[in-house]
């Protein structure tokens, strides 16, 4: 991986499973971005199975303090100066829920005898 490299020391992690992985390399200031918003952060490399990226404790803290609603999947965080909603993905939209559809991505439909468009919703706000 471009920008690899080897910690010191490496550290054992223990993820949501209850699985200790080995972690024996970062990734120093990688950018990233989520419902709009860029990061800048240290990413320590680990195998995952599931997820693309996991927001460590180190994270959680230089952010801190913020408001979680573990229930809609949202995070409420500082950022520069003002506040940053971080969402998660929503099996269902909540009950009450006024939705704002910020970008739409569009793309054929995959069963040939259909032609509508299956729209994909990116970006979401709840009001």
């Amino acid at each position: 991986m471009s920008g690899e490299t080897q910690l010191a020391v490496p550290i054992k992690v223990k993820v949501a499973n209850g699985d200790i992985l080995q972690c024996t390399s970062q990734i120093e200031q990688v950018a990233w971005s989520s419902s709009g918003y860029q990061f800048l952060a240290d990413m320590k490399v680990l195998s995952l199975s599931s997820y693309d990226m996991i927001l460590g404790l180190d994270w959680l803290e230089h952010f801190s303090p913020m408001q979680v609603h573990w229930k809609h999947k949202w995070l409420f965080v500082p950022y520069r100066g003002s506040t940053a909603i971080l969402w998660g993905m929503l099996d269902e939209i909540p009950e009450g829920a006024i939705v704002r559809v910020c970008s739409v991505q569009t793309q054929p439909s995959e069963t040939p005898c259909f032609s509508a468009t299956r729209y994909t919703i990116v970006d979401r706000c709840f009001c």
